[in-house]
């Protein structure tokens, strides 16, 4: 019976002091004082000691190299100065499962949400070689497992191309705007579910799946 009433005090206690404590929606959707702090634009490496990000400034961007320890930048990966081109600005990139390779968006024009269209190209971290990968933008350039292809949708196609080689080959060729798509998403699913590449590399690198 004791512990029942203290029990209840407790639980009194409880409603009065979320009573005393006034919630506004202007503390929900204003302020933000409710709101989770997250970590965003970094990319863990496979050692899990370091991390990446790509850091922008005037003078250009650049793929840096960081320790979790200390915060402190380690090397740069990558600099756009490494391009060979003018006005080359990264938007985005991508390791090659094991940490050998970059794949490098510019130039990217927004579809909707999400999706857009990019020049992709390849640089050789030890080598630093860098190399386009298709003629044409592409969209959801994404290495296989064992960082010898990269698949990519174009023109509501899905494509791969054999980094070894240099050969492309087209996977689909009915794709149509507004009709067929492959490899990608439509607005409603991209919209509604964040479903944005619908294309996915098997473990082993021999097999596509796509919607």
């Amino acid at each position: 019976m004791r512990s029942s009433k203290l029990a209840l005090l407790g639980a009194l206690g409880l409603i009065l002091n979320l009573q005393a404590q006034e919630i506004t929606l202007e503390d929900i959707w204003r302020s933000g004082k409710f709101r989770t702090d997250y970590v965003y634009g970094i990319k863990s490496m496979n050692d899990g000691l370091h991390y990446t990000s790509l850091d922008r400034s005037r003078k250009g961007s650049a793929i840096v190299q960081y320790s979790y320890e200390t915060g402190d930048s380690i090397t740069t990966l990558f600099s756009d100065g490494q391009s060979g081109m003018e006005n080359f600005r990264m938007d985005g990139y991508a390791f090659s499962a094991d940490e050998n390779k970059l794949l490098i968006s510019t130039n990217s024009k927004s579809i909707y949400r999400y999706s857009a269209t990019s020049d992709f190209y390849i640089f050789d971290i030890a080598e630093e070689e860098m190399t386009k990968l298709s003629e044409g933008k592409q969209m959801h350039a994404t290495f296989s497992p064992d960082g010898k292809k990269v698949a990519f949708v174009r023109e509501n196609n899905l494509f791969y191309k054999n980094l070894e080689n240099g050969g492309e080959i087209q996977i689909t060729s009915d794709g149509e705007w507004n009709k067929v798509i492959y490899g990608s998403s439509d607005w409603v699913y991209e919209e509604e579910f964040a479903l944005v590449q619908a294309f996915q590399w098997s473990p082993d690198s021999r097999s596509i799946a796509y919607y």
